[in-house]
């Protein structure tokens, strides 16, 4: 959910399947970062892949927009870890909601893709369609489970779907560098307001346990980057 800077490696490429789906995305994720949407052609996707010829690409994608869907969808945990949550049944509702988030923003496969995310999305266009999908995503699993926690007592709100959208809105939208200014600085505040605003409506998402993972997970990412530069 939270949109938090990493650098990108590209390793060698490997056009076997699932494999070259990934590498397109990320070649062309890099490009959209670097030069904007718009300005991205497939060509230049081709180039920034070895051996790959335009005709492969289209072989997995069938347009541009195709890939920035994919793409998108990426920056947010997957169907199959969506699943998982779901039906875990030692999670209350509650932590569900927690699980779902924690995973948004540090599980492996989204931080693949997640450091594309704030660059290219500060176009009004993209930035538009992305709050869209997170919307479309995110929305209707959280108000799952706000009613699943009403029902085992780990919460107790009214209007399950509306309060969906209010904490889409403070751990999503709220954090968008086209719609709001952010520095880390900023960050913190907003995840401490965050917390504050959560826990008075009765849905304590950001308690103490997950504040601590949230800032232990980007004082690792931040030492990674600096290892890496």
């Amino acid at each position: 959910m939270f949109h938090v800077g990493r650098r990108i490696i590209m390793s060698k490429q490997r056009y076997d399947g699932d494999q070259t789906r990934e590498d397109i995305l990320i070649a062309a994720g890099k490009l959209f970062r670097e030069q904007g949407f718009q300005k991205t052609s497939i060509q230049s996707i081709v180039l920034e892949l070895n051996g790959l010829s335009k005709g492969a690409i289209y072989h997995h994608f069938p347009s541009k927009e195709a890939i920035l869907d994919e793409l998108m969808r990426h920056f947010m945990p997957s169907e199959a870890l969506i699943e998982s949550i779901r039906s875990d049944k030692e999670l209350s509702g509650l932590e569900k909601i927690q699980t779902l988030f924690l995973n948004a923003m540090f599980h492996v496969d989204v931080q693949k893709f997640l450091p594309f995310s704030p660059n290219f999305t500060k176009e009004p266009l993209l930035s538009l369609k992305y709050v869209k999908l997170t919307q479309d995503v995110f929305i209707p699993e959280i108000a799952a489970f706000i009613k699943e926690g009403n029902e085992d007592g780990s919460l107790d709100v009214p209007n399950p779907d509306l309060i969906a959208e209010v904490i889409l809105f403070l751990l999503t939208t709220w954090y968008n560098a086209t719609l709001f200014s952010n520095s880390l600085d900023n960050f913190y505040q907003k995840l401490e307001t965050s917390q504050y605003v959560l826990k008075q409506i009765g849905v304590d998402v950001i308690d103490s346990r997950v504040l601590s993972k949230i800032k232990e997970g980007i004082e690792a990412m931040t030492h990674e980057e600096i290892l890496e530069n």
